[in-house]
C-alpha cells in the first residue's frame, strides 16, 4: 500500500488550495512537504493556470506544530544533509513571500515553531478562535531554523518577539489579532469557509495589480522609506498604461464590474520598465490628484479594483511579464550587460543624471476605504 501524500493540492475556481495532510503527525514539515509546497506554487504561478490566489490550510485539529523531528534526528549525523534541510525550507518560504500570487493561510489548533514560520511567510492569516501560536524552540534547546527569528520580530515587534522566544509561551487567537500576527479570527467551524470566501473575492482583482502591490509592500519594507518610494515611482507610471488599467477606467465610467484581461492568467503584454507617460496622459494626471477628484475616483478604484502592475515571473527584482524582454532592476539599473537602463529611455531623466521619472502615486491610500 502506497503512502498517502503529505500535501493535497486542489483548486476551487480560481483559488489554488494547498492542504497539509499529515494530521497524525500534527502536519509537521519535512523535505517532502516542502517539495510539495514548491511544486504547487510552481504550478499555480504558470501564466495559463487561471489561479489568482492561494489558500494554505491543514487537515485535523492542528495547523502545524513544526519540523518533522524524526527527519531532523535522522539528518543530524551529516552536517551537509541538515544544512540542506534548513536551506531548502528557507527557499520554499521565500518562494511564498516572493510569489506574485497572494498567499492566505487558515490556521486552527496549534501553530508552533516551524508551523509558525510557515504562517509568517504567508500574506494574510485567518485564525480559528481555538488557535494557539508560539515559537516553542527554547523549551527544547532549539533555535528557529526557517526564518522565525527574523520574521517574528518584524511583524509583532522586537520585545514581543523576544518574549515569545525566551519563554516559549503560547498566545491565543485574540492576542495574535491584537499584535497583528493574524488578520481575522473566526469560529472554528467557519474557518475553511471564511478563508476560501476571502480568497475567492481576491480573484476578482487584477492579477497584475495584486502582484505589484505585494512586491512593493514586501520589498519596500526591506529597505529605507526613500528606497520604497523610489521603487513605487519607478513602477507605477508604467502600470498606469497597462491594459488592466484601461479596463478598470472603462468599467468605472460604465458603472460596471471590470473584467480584467489577466483573468485567465495570461501574461500582461506591456513592459513594466518605467517610462514617461504620453503627453495626453501627463496632462490628465494632475486632474486625478486634485482633492475633489481623488476622493471619488481613487477611493473607488483602489478599493474595488486594485492598481494593476507587474505580472508573474518575479524573481530577485525581475519586473517583467513572462517571456518579455528584461526590464529594469530596482533603482533603474539595467539587468545584465548590454541592457538599456530605464532612465536612458527618458530624455528628461538623462538630463537629471539618470534618475527615473517619478510616477503617479495611484493608490492615495489615506483616502481609500477597506
Amino acid at each position: 500500500m502506497s503512502e498517502a501524500p503529505p500535501v493535497i493540492v486542489s483548486r476551487s475556481g480560481a483559488v489554488g488550495v494547498i492542504e497539509l495532510a499529515r494530521p497524525d503527525k500534527f502536519n509537521c514539515l519535512s523535505l517532502a512537504v516542502h517539495a510539495a509546497l514548491e511544486a504547487a506554487i510552481d504550478d499555480f504561478e504558470k501564466p495559463d493556470s487561471g489561479v489568482r490566489a492561494v489558500l494554505i490550510r491543514a487537515q485535523g485539529k492542528h495547523f502545524c506544530t513544526g519540523a518533522d523531528l524524526d527527519e531532523v534526528k535522522s539528518l543530524r549525523s551529516d552536517q551537509a544533509k541538515i544544512d540542506h534541510f534548513l536551506r531548502y525550507g528557507h527557499s520554499v518560504l521565500r518562494r511564498l513571500e516572493a510569489s506574485p500570487l497572494p498567499i492566505v493561510a487558515a490556521c486552527q489548533g496549534l501553530v508552533l515553531a516551524g508551523g509558525t514560520e510557515l504562517m509568517l511567510a504567508c500574506d494574510v492569516i485567518f485564525a480559528a478562535k481555538d488557535a494557539r501560536f508560539g515559537d516553542q524552540h527554547a523549551q527544547f534547546g532549539l533555535v528557529p531554523g526557517w526564518g522565525g527569528s527574523q520574521r517574528f520580530p518584524r511583524i509583532v515587534g522586537l520585545r514581543r518577539g523576544l518574549d515569545l522566544f525566551f519563554t516559549a509561551r503560547w498566545i491565543d487567537a485574540d492576542m495574535a489579532l491584537q499584535w497583528g500576527l493574524v488578520n481575522y479570527v473566526v469560529e472554528p467551524e467557519k474557518l475553511a469557509e471564511a478563508a476560501l470566501e476571502y480568497c475567492t473575492k481576491i480573484t476578482t482583482r487584477s492579477r497584475a495589480g495584486i502582484a505589484t502591490m505585494k512586491r512593493l509592500a514586501r520589498e519596500g519594507l526591506e529597505g529605507s522609506l526613500a528606497d520604497g518610494l523610489k521603487l513605487e515611482q519607478d513602477i507605477v507610471t508604467g502600470a498606469l498604461l497597462s491594459d488592466d488599467v484601461s479596463e478598470g477606467l472603462a468599467a468605472f465610467e460604465g458603472r460596471r464590474a471590470p473584467v480584467f484581461k489577466s483573468w485567465s492568467g495570461r501574461p500582461v503584454e506591456r513592459s513594466w520598465c518605467p517610462r514617461p507617460a504620453p503627453r495626453a496622459m501627463r496632462a490628465l494626471i494632475p486632474c486625478f490628484l486634485t482633492p475633489h477628484h481623488d476622493h471619488s475616483f481613487f477611493a473607488h478604484f483602489h478599493v474595488g479594483r486594485g492598481v494593476p502592475a507587474q505580472p508573474r515571473g518575479l524573481r530577485g527584482g525581475d519586473c517583467r511579464p513572462a517571456g518579455a524582454a528584461p526590464a529594469c532592476a530596482r533603482g533603474g539599473a539595467a539587468q545584465g550587460a548590454g541592457k538599456t537602463p530605464c532612465a536612458q529611455q527618458n530624455p528628461a531623466a538623462r538630463a537629471r543624471g539618470g534618475a527615473a521619472r517619478p510616477g503617479l502615486a495611484v493608490s492615495r491610500s489615506r483616502h481609500a476605504r477597506g
